[in-house]
């Protein structure tokens, strides 16, 4: 009976390479890794495993928690939430991830501190502090409606992007699914390399 490091080391051969280099990119380094991903099939709820996926990346691959890659062969883009590395002998045979399936881009806004106007009126302007990023965007409440679209009937999402983003509260998030969203807390402590937002539609 063939161990879990063979079964494993022969999907990677089979499908983690596409046109002659490694399927998975880390668009982060611009590597090329031998991979694969797939639907968490052990999730116990849809919610989970719509948005958690896992993957297998080669032994020499420079993927590490908070990276931002590529499933070539989908072109699907994912934030790797966690990596166990699986040693033979001595040697790294390969890396066991677990992922957010990044659905959305968000653009982050942030207002300035404002002007005074003759009537001592104050006003600020809303300027862009990262456009196009992306992330996992799903509903706090695991009973809300989603569509591949859009969230229906919910005010409150979480948010889950590279920890490189620094994100305030009360700045404003505008999804690619033309959803406006404002902050209300981030937590950059939970997760390596990521960073987890909490925001509420934004009625300003």
């Amino acid at each position: 009976m063939y161990g879990a490091h063979f079964v494993v080391d022969r999907m990677l051969d089979r499908v983690g390479i596409v046109a002659g280099r490694g399927r998975i990119l880390n668009i982060d380094t611009g590597e090329y890794s031998k991979g694969y991903t797939q639907v968490n099939v052990m999730a116990t709820s849809p919610n989970s495993r719509t948005k958690i996926h896992k993957a297998w990346f080669g032994g020499t691959s420079d993927i590490v928690e908070g990276s931002l890659i590529e499933d070539t062969a989908e072109s699907k883009k994912y934030l790797v939430m966690s990596t166990k590395a699986e040693v033979s002998g001595e040697v790294v045979a390969f890396y066991d991830g677990t992922l957010y399936y990044a659905n959305r881009t968000i653009d982050v806004l942030r207002q300035g501190a404002g002007t005074e106007d003759m009537f001592h009126r104050v006003t600020s302007d809303l300027t862009t502090v990262y456009s196009g990023i992306y992330a996992m965007v799903t509903p706090v409440r695991v009973d809300t409606v989603e569509t591949d679209d859009q969230i229906l009937d919910n005010n409150k999402i979480k948010i889950v992007v590279q920890a490189t983003k620094l994100v305030h509260r009360n700045d404003r998030v505008l999804t690619s699914a033309s959803e406006t969203y404002k902050v209300t807390s981030v937590d950059g402590s939970s997760l390596d390399g990521l960073v987890i937002i909490y925001a509420e539609t934004d009625i300003r």
